[in-house]
Formats: structure tokens, C-alpha cells, sequence
């Protein structure tokens, strides 16, 4: 049993991992979209 959690906890963290870095790929791609966007606006 005690052997069980850590390798939960990272299989967890692998999964995981991926997702956060997709999702600060996608905010920062946005961000500069937007960005964009009020440059043109302006």
C-alpha cells in the first residue's frame, strides 16, 4: 500500500504535465492573438 501512492502521485504528475504545458502553449498563443487584435482596434 505505501508503495502504491507515490506511484499514483506520479502517474498523476505525467498525466498531467502535458495538460499544463498545452494549456500555457494555448494562453500565451492567445494572449498574442489578442494582442494582435487591439493593435488593429487601436
Amino acid at each position: 500500500m505505501v508503495k502504491m501512492v507515490p506511484q499514483a502521485l506520479l502517474v498523476h504528475l505525467v498525466l498531467l504535465a502535458p495538460l499544463v504545458s498545452v494549456g500555457t502553449l494555448l494562453l500565451s498563443m492567445m494572449e498574442k492573438e489578442l494582442d494582435l487584435a487591439l493593435d488593429q482596434w487601436a
